[in-house]
Order: structure tokens, then C-alpha cells, then sequence
């Protein structure tokens, strides 16, 4: 494999360990309007889904509070986007290692930018990335491969020098229309019925320091797949 120029990672499940304060946000909106608090196992595994699918899975099925559940929910999320949310641990090596090997990265995220923005700004990651994709950026938001293309045409990077670390089938899709080398991280928000194997990943990565070891890894395989842990389709939260 070829060293890259520029790595563009997913934010949440990927980059990011956001669900704490997601998940905090809707337990909060599901008390104001009468309802239990959701349990964590259940709305992790549907992070990466975005913030409606969170909602639904805490709510009965015959739940009428629905939209309004979702909308107290994202405003708190906006207020505490960063409270307890922190790079996944070894996130930090990852970058510094590319730092040293002078790669470029950037983030790509459906995350809206009301949100992704003030995140990566609290995370002190902003000056260091060369581009922020987020899912209001380009005209149509990953699966689609317009993120990505917009992503490597800001950093004037061509895409086949490009990989992308995401945590989904979403993500997988969109690179591979993008026509980028791509990379699962599989610590993330996996659910129960995914099954990465099947995704037809250029990798499998069940921790942070892998990606730097794949990414700046000389001569062996193009590939690695290792065990899967626990990643989905990040959506506008």
C-alpha cells in the first residue's frame, strides 16, 4: 500500500467517543416528557444512525412524542455538546504519529456543522485539521461520495492518495463511490446485526493505534482484518 497524503476520519464512533453526551441529552428530553430513561447497550448501537433513530429506539412504538422527544434532545445536545465527550483513547498517538510522517487528515462527518464545529473547537483539533466536511458542507451527505470529493478537492489532495476511517456500511459506500481506500473502525458503533467482514473494507480496526500502523505500514499486505468489536451510519448529530 502506498503511504497516503491525507487520512479523513468519521467523527463519531470513529474520531470521537460522542455518545456520552448524546446519550445524556436524551435521557434528559425523555424525562421532561414523562417518559423512562432509555438504556445505554440500546441507543449506542444507534449512534451512528443520528439523533432520530436514538429517540425512536427510547420511545414505545406507539409514541406520539416522537418529533418533539428529537427536538429537546438535539438542543440540549447542542448546549453540552462537549461535556463528557472525548477522542477515543490512543486517537491522540494516531494523529501525532501522522504529524510526524507529515500526512495531512481531516474530518468528514454528517454531523451537522451547528454541532461538529463548537465539538472539534472544544476538542482543540480545529488548527490541526486541514478540512472539515460536515454533513450540511457538501450537497448531499455520505453514503453519497460528495463529502469526501469535496474533502479532497479542499485539500487539493487526488483520491486515490486519499483513505477514509469511518465506523459504517455508510461510510464504506461513500469512499468506495469516492473511489478512496477505506478503513473501518469497529470500536466504535457497531450494532448487533452489523457485520463488517462483509463490507469489503480495505481494514479492519479494532483499536486507534492500528490505523497508524496500517496507514504507515512499508511493504507486507495491503490489508489487515482484525476482530471486530463494537460501529453504524453517522447521521445530522
Amino acid at each position: 500500500m502506498n503511504t497516503p497524503e491525507l487520512v479523513l476520519f468519521d467523527l463519531d464512533g470513529t474520531l470521537a467517543d460522542t455518545f456520552k453526551d448524546l446519550f445524556w441529552a436524551l435521557n434528559e428530553a425523555l424525562k421532561e416528557h414523562g417518559h423512562s430513561a432509555a438504556a445505554a447497550r440500546q441507543i449506542r448501537m444507534r449512534v451512528s444512525h443520528g439523533s432520530r433513530a436514538m429517540a425512536r429506539a427510547a420511545l414505545p412504538i406507539d409514541s406520539a412524542d416522537l418529533d418533539s422527544v428529537q427536538q429537546r434532545f438535539l438542543a440540549l445536545y447542542e448546549q453540552h455538546v462537549a461535556t463528557r465527550t472525548t477522542l477515543f483513547e490512543g486517537i491522540e498517538q494516531v494523529l501525532s504519529a501522522l504529524d510526524r510522517a507529515d500526512i495531512g487528515y481531516g474530518v468528514v462527518t454528517n454531523k451537522l456543522s451547528r454541532y461538529s464545529e463548537p465539538l472539534l473547537d472544544k476538542l482543540q483539533l480545529r488548527s490541526r485539521l486541514r478540512c472539515v466536511v460536515s454533513g450540511d458542507t457538501a450537497a448531499r451527505p455520505k453514503p453519497h461520495p460528495d463529502p469526501l470529493l469535496f474533502a479532497a478537492q479542499l485539500c487539493q489532495v487526488a483520491v486515490e492518495r486519499c483513505v477514509y476511517v469511518g465506523d459504517a456500511l455508510g461510510d464504506v459506500h461513500a469512499a468506495r463511490a469516492a473511489h478512496m481506500r477505506v478503513m473501518v473502525a469497529t470500536y466504535g458503533y457497531l450494532g448487533a446485526d452489523d457485520d463488517p467482514r462483509s463490507w469489503n473494507a480495505d481494514a479492519l480496526i479494532s483499536k486507534p493505534s492500528q490505523i497508524s500502523a496500517w496507514l504507515l505500514r512499508s511493504g507486507g499486505p495491503s490489508w489487515q482484518n482484525e476482530q471486530p468489536h463494537n460501529a453504524n451510519s453517522d447521521d445530522s448529530v
